[in-house]
């Protein structure tokens, strides 16, 4: 596998699980970016920024509506913290992990390489890598679909 791997302590992926469980309450879309660094052979994850806490948003059953205002506000903090996105992580209502035409249209970033990771079942129940959906956006509206078991060599554990 070439993708990039993303470094990601335990810690924060706890974060990230309950934040979307908790803002999804389980009836509607939630999500958030993983913010940090990224250098030639590693993308180190350092802060989860939720999306629904920007002003503005709105989620729905099956969508995630980001107003421009609301992502230039994220861009702005991204810029003054020194971050770069490191993936685009959102949920859905199910246990589909695969994107859907909306997801694939409108990711946070248009960058070769992006991941975007789905959660399912809006954060509920037991969730690990071997249930997600990862996807890697590879230009021109195609995403490589990153099968389960190569997850964990994409998303690693480490420390902050």
């Amino acid at each position: 596998m070439t993708d990039q791997a993303i470094k990601l302590p335990e810690k924060l992926w706890q974060e990230t699980i309950m934040g979307l469980r908790l803002r999804s309450r389980g009836s509607r879309e939630a999500a958030c970016i993983w913010a940090g660094n990224r250098t030639s052979a590693v993308q180190h994850v350092e802060e989860i920024f939720f999306l629904d806490d920007l002003p503005g948003v709105q989620g729905h059953t099956l969508r995630h509506n980001v107003p421009r205002n609301a992502i230039n506000l994220l861009f702005s903090i991204l810029k003054e913290k020194g971050y770069q996105i490191i993936a685009d992580v959102h949920t859905h209502p199910n246990s589909w992990v695969g994107l859907s035409e909306v997801d694939m249209e409108h990711p946070i970033e248009y960058r070769i390489g992006l991941p975007m990771i789905v959660i399912p079942n809006y954060g509920k129940g037991v969730i690990n890598y071997k249930n997600i959906g990862v996807h890697v956006y590879q230009g021109k509206g195609r995403w490589k679909i990153i099968k389960s078991d190569e997850v964990e060599k994409l998303i690693i554990e480490g420390d902050i």
